[in-house]
């Protein structure tokens, strides 16, 4: 026990030691993904005299299963390869846009962004005969089921739509 070193590290799926530099052994963790996002990244701590590193370089990768180090015959130089399952955003909250006309017509960067997850639907009409359009977003947390916000009903008013202005109705993978 008086040689260990400890490491953090969060749902580790592969782990290896190898000589990447010259005599210099190095331990490579992937991991695999969060709650949130499958887009992590895999850790490398350098060995030495006293142990490892104390901070790792931390290499991106997508919920990483398996990192192999080859060489070339007769090369000094070593090769990591990181096998990446499946890249980002894991739970699907990545939000609606409503692109907003205007006399040069659209434009990217003039919308106006609306929370959703995984919407597989959405319907725009007056619910509220208020005279002003709100809009119903279908969510079903298809990868994240546990996690479901249920419906959300944006209500539109004489400034338009508002993240924060919402019904939230209580369905579950709703479709």
């Amino acid at each position: 026990t008086a040689h260990r070193s400890l490491f953090a590290t969060r749902n580790a799926r592969d782990v290896t030691i190898e000589r990447l530099m010259g005599d210099q052994t190095s331990l490579i963790v992937c991991q695999g993904r969060t709650h949130q996002m499958n887009t992590t990244e895999t850790l490398l701590y350098r060995g030495g005299p006293a142990g490892l590193t104390a901070q790792p370089l931390r290499i991106p990768s997508h919920d990483a299963v398996a990192a192999l180090v080859a060489r070339q015959p007769g090369a000094h130089d070593t090769q990591l390869l990181i096998v990446n399952h499946v890249a980002g955003r894991f739970r699907g909250d990545v939000n609606a846009y409503i692109y907003l006309g205007g006399p040069d017509g659209f434009r990217p960067g003039r919308r106006i962004e609306l929370p959703s997850w995984s919407a597989p639907d959405a319907a725009v009409a007056d619910f509220n005969d208020d005279g002003h359009a709100d809009v119903l977003m279908v969510n079903c947390a298809e990868n994240a089921p546990w996690m479901d916000p249920g419906t959300f009903l944006y209500w539109g008013g004489p400034d338009g739509f508002a993240p924060d202005r919402k019904l939230v109705l209580p369905t579950f993978r709703a479709h």
